[in-house]
């Protein structure tokens, strides 16, 4: 993918997984005021894989369980 050229409504989940893994706190605020929370939880649950560290951030703070 070409620097600039993201849809942030086509590579949404792309773009919800990378700021996860590897997003500052500063990327997940702008990530925050392009998508509702909600959207975001959905995309969440639809990704395949997130390592333990990850897990546990979406679980306390998008109050996501574990097994979902």
């Amino acid at each position: 993918m070409k620097p600039g050229s993201a849809d942030l409504v086509k590579h949404q989940r792309l773009i919800v997984e990378r700021m996860i893994q590897r997003g500052s706190r500063k990327d997940f605020d702008l990530m925050e005021r392009g998508l509702t929370r909600e959207t975001i939880r959905t995309i969440i649950r639809q990704i395949a894989w997130l390592n333990e560290k990850d897990m546990v951030f979406v679980h306390v703070y998008f109050d996501i369980p574990f097994w979902k």
